[in-house]
């Protein structure tokens, strides 16, 4: 075999091969659009290298970098079957945390970390990538889950809206004057989730965005549903859900207003809301959560493996 020639991803050459070889190594386990997997390798943050063989691509690597931190991610790794064990995906990884290094990135994160991602870590599910990222130096910390509820069975517990409404604290979905102080709650209290909450409003999708309140702004989730305009990474498992799949994340409550109850009276109210949407499938994405949200129905669907990686 010739030895693999490692080169930066080329978006007009290169595109449709390296989502072919996606394909082909993980699309029976994790079946992925086209756009969706666009939506990780365009993105302005992304630096990805392909390996060729013989003038073919082989494999491919996608990180990118977050210009709010010091941080980056390795998000994707991919070699074709018959190239495997060729040492062809440890120089990918090499020659990408070399890269992620010369642009100032301390650490690096498998799966999640940058501006877009598949997987908040290593799927458990793919036993093969985990031998692999140890090979090259990870090291597992902890383990994360999605969940799933469903939603034609739903129906909220009668306590959850007890204590919520003992401190006189409602729910509501956002409209067009609440932008600017819905951004404001989010960079002051939750920054990491600025970037989608911005997201969401920038694409005019303010009735998918839920708060809680009494005076003032307590806390906040964001929902998606198939009619959402920007749909983020909630609905790209609709190969494995199903289409009338939906979900909500990012849900956060000011310090000072937890042990009220309002956490959950958000996912009770964003569970009936898209059960209302039709939404039948909810995907509750990079949670540590599993007993908090089992009060709701919500089980645990895929497990990931998280690591992170001082430069």
């Amino acid at each position: 075999m010739s030895k693999a020639n490692l080169r930066k991803f080329d978006p007009v050459s290169d595109k449709r091969s390296v989502y072919e070889i996606y394909q082909e190594v993980l699309g029976v386990k994790w079946p992925l659009d086209q756009d969706s997997f666009n939506e990780v390798l365009d993105h302005k943050s992304t630096v990805a290298y392909v390996a060729i063989v013989s003038g073919k691509a082989v494999g491919f690597i996608i990180t990118q970098t977050n210009s709010n931190s010091r941080k980056g991610s390795l998000i994707l790794i991919c070699v074709k079957k018959e190239f495997q064990r060729k040492r062809i995906g440890s120089e990918l990884v090499h020659i990408s945390l070399g890269i992620l290094n010369k642009r100032g990135v301390k650490q690096v994160q498998l799966g999640a970390g940058g501006k877009t991602y598949l997987w908040p870590g290593v799927p458990t599910n793919l036993p093969q990538a985990i031998r692999f990222f140890k090979s090259c130096g990870f090291k597992y910390s902890e383990t994360s889950y999605d969940l799933i509820g469903d939603l034609s069975q739903y129906s909220t517990p009668s306590w959850v809206y007890e204590r919520t409404q003992k401190y006189n604290i409602g729910f509501q979905l956002a409209n067009e004057k609440d932008a600017d102080k819905i951004l404001e709650f989010e960079k002051k209290h939750f920054p990491e989730w600025y970037d989608p909450f911005s997201a969401k409003i920038e694409n005019k999708d303010y009735g998918d965005i839920l708060y809680a309140k009494d005076n003032e702004i307590l806390g906040t989730v964001l929902l998606t549903s198939r009619d959402s305009n920007f749909k983020g990474t909630i609905l790209q498992w609709q190969g494995i859900l199903g289409l009338n799949m939906g979900g909500f994340g990012a849900l956060g409550i000011t310090k000072n207003a937890r042990d009220k109850g309002i956490g959950m009276g958000l996912a009770a109210r964003a569970s009936e809301i898209l059960k209302q949407m039709s939404v039948e499938k909810c995907f509750l994405g990079w949670t540590w959560l599993v007993e908090w949200y089992a009060k709701l129905g919500y089980k645990v669907w895929r497990e990931y493996k998280m690591s992170w990686k001082n430069l």
